[in-house]
């Protein structure tokens, strides 16, 4: 099995609205880019909001400048039946991705990226569609193997899952315009599909998983392998102490 990040050029991808609003598991990407990934979720740090997703998505592995206009619908996912790109956010900040083996440089924590809301008219905390879709939930889960989850996605939409590792220490191949490197990343869960289908697929990162009733917070989606039924997971934990400490917003344009 060997991960991948799960950033992605092809396939077409979803757009989700809430009252006139993007909402959450929307395809989105700088605007500079041809790529597409997911936005996972709204954070608030102090009084400012924030959109989540991963540094690969947000920041091409550390090389999109602070101010860059992130998208949604991406470039490559608009089409007729869309609502034609709006921002819904300019990339703000990362979580360094590195390389290097784990016996000279430390494994990376995470791999995320926050990017300001000028305008918070634009975006809602509602993840996915009307049809299934529930409200971003604010509490993070206590995570154990075996807890069922799901999460909504730019390429497979609503899945479902459950948790299967414990704090493993994997490396991913990344293929950014600028980064192309051997990243390990420490401390990930893995998630593996219900059924035979994909749990995600490339242009789910960002992706913000929850647990199966959908009222606690559970990591957001980085990586896929074994044909999308395995997908790696950055616990709550991690992605709220990052940042200097963020916190997930519900109810807000739902």
């Amino acid at each position: 099995m060997r991960p991948e990040q799960s950033v992605t050029a092809t396939n077409l991808g979803n757009f989700y609205e809430r009252k006139g609003r993007v909402a959450c598991g929307s395809s989105c990407a700088p605007s500079s880019k041809q790529y597409s990934g997911t936005f996972g979720a709204i954070v608030k740090r102090m009084d400012t909001l924030y959109a989540l997703s991963n540094n690969h998505v947000f920041a091409d592995c550390n090389h999109v400048p602070v101010g860059q206009p992130i998208i949604s619908p991406s470039g490559p996912d608009s089409r007729p039946n869309l609502p034609p790109p709006r921002q819904i956010c300019a990339h703000s900040e990362i979580v360094e991705l590195r390389s290097g083996t784990p016996a000279l440089v430390s494994p990376c924590l995470a791999d995320l990226a926050i990017a300001e809301i000028p305008d918070g008219q634009v975006v809602s905390s509602w993840q996915g569609d009307t049809d299934g879709g529930y409200d971003t939930p604010h509490v993070p889960a206590d995570l154990a193997t075996g807890l069922e989850v799901k999460k909504w996605g730019r390429t497979t939409r609503l899945t479902r899952g459950i948790m299967q590792s414990v704090q493993i220490t994997t490396s991913i191949p990344y293929d950014g315009q600028h980064f192309r490197a051997l990243v390990w990343l420490r401390g990930a869960w893995t998630v593996e599909s219900i059924n035979e289908e994909a749990f995600a697929l490339p242009g789910d990162s960002g992706s913000l998983v929850v647990t199966a009733d959908g009222k606690k917070a559970v990591g957001i989606l980085f990586a896929v392998a074994a044909k999308g039924r395995i997908a790696f997971v950055i616990p709550i934990d991690r992605v709220l102490q990052s940042f200097g400490g963020i916190n997930l917003v519900s109810k807000h344009g739902v």
